[in-house]
């Protein structure tokens, strides 16, 4: 009688043979008999064995469907994108106290209300609602906000899938649609004015028009004084621009100092308007001095971009470039004298009656550095350099008198 394992050698073949099917084996075997009870067991066994060894891992299928659901919902990819803390477009690193608000914005409005819905269930339609809900109790600032975080988490869903087919609903939202805000305090910060004039280069619009915002923060005067000069009141010899009394708000004549930043723009100016009386005349008519709303329409899309980009700079206007000027100016230890004089401030106090000096000196070297500090801000270089050469630059001024 043969042994118990006769067949070991052919157990590949063997457990090919269907279970049930021992029969094939056997002849297999060259046999066409059970050869033994055994053998039979030991085949019967060893097919089980295989069988369950090649059988596929099954998931829940309530589990499958829950986890693809979740992949798909505005809080999964919120989640993903204050995780990534960057702009999927630019790569522009979030600062950690945008990040913070965000989130805290985010908790507050969003996961509870939008969190759980896919993205193809949130709506131009219904975003503004819930904006128009928070600002109603309220809050208008965070109700602009939700439409930002909205704006970015589908920017960065659909970068990172390819294969998404949707239209980013808070694209038809303008943040003036929810609200608008007209800040009085508004002062840019070195890395905001970085930012500010990377993105102006980004927009369309002329140059002329990029020069003369940069002017009007150089020169640190009032739009109307900008927009109404003509060539006649420019001194390039002497390196100064006198406004005349009629168009300053205090009805005294105001010199401007001109850095060497400013007398280049200006020849720019030249260059391009020689045949106009104005400094920068309208878009359409020489004759016509530059309308009063474009430069802020410049600023306005340069923000915009700034924004589109990742960027945290909120809105301002013209006017805030003078008070930009000022917060700088007194914040690297510049005398509030000079400043004031530089803005063509007359203030009501004792202490402004008896102070009639003009300090022609040194509001001109302050005006140089000023432009200079500002080529540092644009450039993220340290402009104490620039600041210490130029208070040793006015002790040697003062000296001298």
């Amino acid at each position: 009688m043969a042994t118990p394992w006769h067949g070991i050698a052919m157990l590949p073949e063997l457990l090919a043979v269907p279970l049930g099917h021992a029969a094939s084996a056997w002849q297999l075997l060259g046999t066409g008999l059970p050869c033994c009870q055994n053998c039979l067991q030991y085949l019967s066994a060893m097919q089980q064995r295989t069988l369950v060894f090649k059988q596929p891992i099954v998931r829940d299928p309530t589990v499958t469907k829950l986890e693809a659901a979740n992949a798909l919902t505005f809080g999964s990819w919120a989640e993903r994108y204050f995780e990534d803390k960057a702009d999927p477009e630019n790569g522009a690193r979030l600062a950690d106290s945008t990040l913070a608000m965000r989130r805290s914005v985010y908790n507050r409005y969003l996961a509870s209300t939008f969190g759980k819905l896919k993205l193809d269930e949130i709506t131009p339609a219904l975003l503004m609602q819930l904006c128009e809900k928070i600002k109603k109790n309220g809050a208008p600032a965070p109700a602009v906000q939700v439409r930002e975080i909205v704006l970015l988490v589908y920017r960065y869903a659909l970068s990172k899938d390819k294969n998404l087919q949707l239209k980013n609903p808070a694209i038809e939202i303008r943040p003036s649609d929810i609200a608008s805000f007209k800040p009085r305090d508004r002062a840019l910060t070195p890395s905001e004015i970085k930012i500010f004039f990377a993105s102006l280069e980004k927009i369309g619009t002329t140059p002329t028009l990029r020069l003369a915002i940069k002017f009007l923060l150089l020169t640190m005067v009032r739009k109307g004084e900008f927009l109404n000069a003509t060539w006649d009141e420019v001194d390039f010899e002497n390196a100064t621009w006198i406004i005349p009394k009629e168009r300053m708000k205090a009805s005294r004549a105001h010199i401007v100092y001109l850095s060497n930043q400013t007398l280049d723009i200006l020849v720019s100016f030249k260059a391009c308007f020689s045949a106009s009386k104005y400094l920068h005349p309208g878009r359409y008519d020489s004759n016509n001095p530059l309308s009063n709303a474009t430069l802020n329409r410049v600023i306005d899309a340069a923000v915009k971009k700034a924004k589109d980009d990742g960027f945290d700079l909120e809105s301002f206007t013209v006017h805030d470039l003078r008070r930009t000027a000022s917060s700088l100016l007194n914040e690297y230890g510049f005398n509030r004298d000079w400043i004031e004089k530089c803005l063509a401030h007359e203030e009501n106090s004792v202490r402004s009656i008896y102070n009639k000096a003009e300090y022609s000196f040194q509001r001109k070297v302050m005006l140089q550095a000023w432009a200079d500090m500002v080529n540092c801000f644009i450039d993220s270089r340290d402009p104490w350099l620039v600041v210490k050469n130029a208070k040793l630059n006015l002790l040697n001024i003062v000296e001298s008198i």
